[in-house]
């Protein structure tokens, strides 16, 4: 969910993560653009989990990952 929010906010708001970026830098400059606050700092916990924590995500974990980026899709689809 986390790579697909990439691409979304790339395509559709024109917002590319550089690669010298955190995921918390990145979070921070998105909030700053006025993206859903909630919901990509969710994501971006969830993605930090995985990547760097070595953890395996629950039923839980991947409904509150689709519903992240299903607000952040609609948001930049303007469909909020």
């Amino acid at each position: 969910c986390y790579v697909e929010m990439l691409e979304v906010l790339r395509e559709e708001q024109g917002h590319q993560r550089p690669r010298a970026m955190t995921p918390r830098e990145f979070e921070a400059r998105l909030e700053e653009a006025g993206v859903p606050t909630t919901q990509v700092r969710r994501l971006t916990r969830l993605f930090e989990q995985v990547r760097y924590g070595n953890k395996r995500l629950g039923k839980e974990e991947e409904r509150q990952a689709v519903v992240a980026l299903t607000s952040i899709v609609r948001f930049c689809r303007g469909t909020v």
